[in-house]
């Protein structure tokens, strides 16, 4: 899971290289309205079929940016039939995209600081499936940004 979460920023930011913007059509006017939008769950999905190269109206080029290997029980894998990449527990990863683009992520750790700095950030629920503080100890989630 720890370097699922990795590959899929990895391709992320690949993708923003080669095509200059986020692999999402959602752009937010602000940092509150992007603090609103919480991790995407049904988005997720999405932006891995941007990444995978099967939406050919945000990937023109079908360029392949991740290649997750196919999940044959919703477990490790990506379900090619919706594009949902599971985690090793059957749990949807979850993308944070920063469609505000100004370089911060709205996410609120300790003490309600702001602490992710970049284009996008990925995250596996851990093996309890909830998504809590990764900060606080004994938290089982997975992230890219710590």
């Amino acid at each position: 899971a720890r370097n699922d979460v990795q590959q899929i920023v990895a391709a992320i930011k690949a993708y923003q290289l080669e095509y200059g913007k986020l692999p999402t059509t959602k752009v937010s006017a602000d940092n509150s309205a992007e603090a609103a939008d919480g991790w995407f769950d049904s988005n997720a999905k999405d932006v891995i079929k941007v990444l995978v190269g099967a939406d050919t109206t945000l990937n023109p080029r079908g360029m392949v940016f991740l290649e997750p290997k196919v999940a044959r029980s919703k477990k490790g894998g990506i379900d090619m039939s919706d594009y949902t990449f599971y985690d090793p527990w059957g749990f949807p990863y979850r993308i944070k995209l920063d469609t505000s683009y100004d370089n911060r992520l709205e996410y609120y750790g300790p003490d309600n600081k702001e602490n992710i700095f970049g284009s996008a950030a990925a995250i596996s629920a851990g093996p309890n499936g909830a998504l809590d503080d990764p900060y606080l100890s004994g938290s089982d989630e997975i992230v890219s940004f710590k």
